[in-house]
């Protein structure tokens, strides 16, 4: 969707980007064109200096203030090995918490976030030239939407102070690191933010128009929005009010990995860092280890403790929602996902009739999106709405 309007005789385009601030992945929507990578951030300012940076094609770095960062896939990449943990651990560690959003750190990869999907989204070859982002950028109005976590709503206000300004940094790619510089001027940008389950639902609930449908079939409901660090937990009446709002870290994808790296550490690698599990249990590592003489399968581990987890949530909202009164359950989120076939394997057992629904449905006519864009879109479809 591509939007114009002339202004003062020159013909000025307004452009939708809207961004999911997850703790594992930022999930940008760019008009109508969607972008996930890894929301890690670490600052190797040093590390280039010494040249000790990768070479790879998947490299993304944001210069900005005279510091230069390192964000994105290649991170988990470079976890992938043991030997690198020490130089990220830290920083990661203290990256990734509900504190994260007031954070010169946070800022700085939200500029990185939308800055790479601003180039991701000019690489498209369909595009005319005057149809670009970065090449168009003095004829553009930003409209520009944030989606955080329910309980960190407080830190909008000093989000938005921080992006209402004009923004000058540098993005360098891929193994040669080509720069990409940025002048990007956010000071009479249109802004809306809200929170992720509830543009989770609304992306469930509405069509692409953004008109309530299925109210009667869906609502009253309950909403789980399982992610790496959170999960939120939501009861919404037919009137659409939020009757029951909680927020737990206890069934999040990080609590998982932590239960899972303290086993193998049992099992005789003591040197195993949960930072280790995604690439051992859900990426692309073999899926086991060795201590001394015997081997440790990481994966059945894994699977076998977000079953346990699992079973720990499904007594969780057993307390918190009214199940015997809601008609849906919806589902979204990289670690709802994963939960999905298990919750609805005990809803139909125990609560029949109760519709589990994971938020994948098409988007603008297109195939099913991926659940993990629920959220974007459904802030994107609230953001389209409210300014265009």
């Amino acid at each position: 969707m591509i939007e114009y309007k002339e202004l003062k005789g020159v013909i000025m385009r307004k452009v939708f980007i809207s961004v999911d601030c997850g703790f594992d992945k930022f999930k940008v929507a760019v008009d109508d064109r969607c972008i996930s990578f890894s929301s890690k951030m670490v600052d190797a300012t040093d590390m280039l200096a010494s040249n000790n940076a990768g070479v790879a094609s998947s490299n993304m770095y944001i210069e900005y203030n005279g510091r230069t960062y390192e964000f994105g896939d290649s991170i988990d990449e470079a976890l992938s090995l043991k030997n690198n943990l020490s130089k990220y651990k830290e920083f990661l560690d203290t990256f990734r918490n509900l504190s994260r959003f007031h954070t010169d750190a946070f800022h700085i990869s939200l500029l990185a976030a939308i800055g790479y999907a601003i180039i991701a989204y000019d690489r498209n070859e369909e595009l005319k030239k005057s149809e670009k982002i970065a090449t168009n950028l003095d004829n553009i109005e930003f409209a520009i939407g944030i989606a955080l976590p329910h309980e960190s709503l407080n830190e909008w206000d000093n989000l938005k102070g921080f992006l209402k300004q004009q923004h000058n940094f540098n993005l360098l790619l891929g193994s040669l690191l080509v720069k990409f510089p940025f002048a990007l001027d956010f000071s009479k940008a249109e802004f809306l933010c809200n929170s992720q389950v509830i543009s989770a639902f609304l992306y469930e609930a509405t069509n692409d128009d953004n008109v309530l449908v299925d109210k009667h079939s869906l609502l009253p409901c309950a909403i789980i929005d399982a992610g790496y660090k959170t999960l939120g937990c939501f009861e919404i009446a037919g009137n659409l009010a939020i009757n029951a709002a909680q927020s737990n870290t206890d069934f999040a994808m990080l609590n998982v990995d932590m239960i899972v790296a303290e086993r193998v550490r049992q099992q005789g690698r003591q040197d195993f860092n949960y930072l280790q599990v995604q690439h051992h249990a859900r990426g692309n590592g073999r899926g086991f280890i060795r201590s001394s003489d015997k081997e440790i399968d990481v994966k059945s581990i894994y699977k076998e403790v977000l079953r346990e987890v699992c079973d720990g949530l499904l007594s969780y909202i057993e307390h918190i929602f009214s199940l015997d009164d809601i008609f849906s359950l919806i589902i979204t989120g990289g670690t709802g996902v994963a939960y999905a076939d298990q919750i609805t394997e005990y809803m139909e057992k125990y609560h029949r009739g109760l519709k589990v629904i994971i938020t994948k449905k098409p988007y603008r006519g297109g195939p099913e999106i991926d659940p993990m864009y629920a959220i974007v879109l459904g802030l994107h479809k609230q953001l389209q709405e409210k300014y265009r």
